[in-house]
């Protein structure tokens, strides 16, 4: 399964637009992740920053108020 590509399960999601953030969360964490969400740039540098390990994926939206997905990445 995907999971098991995945160290520890850990991914992160960074959306703006709430419906489709947590749509994001609820679908992935069906499939077993473990999801950290974030509404924008500034909270998905954030949630990299103070995570004690790297998420072991990053889905992020590219255009944001705050900034865009390049910048995260």
């Amino acid at each position: 399964s995907a999971i098991q590509q995945l160290p520890d399960g850990r991914l992160l999601v960074v959306e703006d637009e709430t419906g489709l953030r947590d749509m994001l969360g609820i679908l992935f964490r069906r499939e077993g992740y473990k999801v950290t969400l974030a509404s924008g740039l500034r909270e998905g540098l954030e949630a990299v920053t103070s995570a004690p390990d790297p998420f072991g994926l990053v889905v992020t939206d590219l255009m944001m108020p705050d900034g865009s997905g390049m910048d995260l990445l």
